[in-house]
């Protein structure tokens, strides 16, 4: 639980299901990101925060 604690954290840094996409589209295993309105992609400091933190884990 602790480890996994950062990514927990990081993935409701914006409205959900924004990150989780962004995250899942960078694993492969959805093919796109794209949210429809009122959402919107997200923004370039929480998609290097989340790329980080990904990052870390090893993923």
């Amino acid at each position: 639980h602790r480890k996994l604690y950062p990514i927990f954290k990081t993935l409701f840094i914006e409205p959900n299901p924004v990150p989780v996409k962004y995250a899942l589209k960078r694993a492969g295993i959805i093919g796109s990101e794209v949210v429809r309105e009122p959402l919107s992609e997200l923004t370039k400091a929480s998609e290097q925060t989340l790329l980080s933190v990904l990052k870390s884990l090893g993923k």
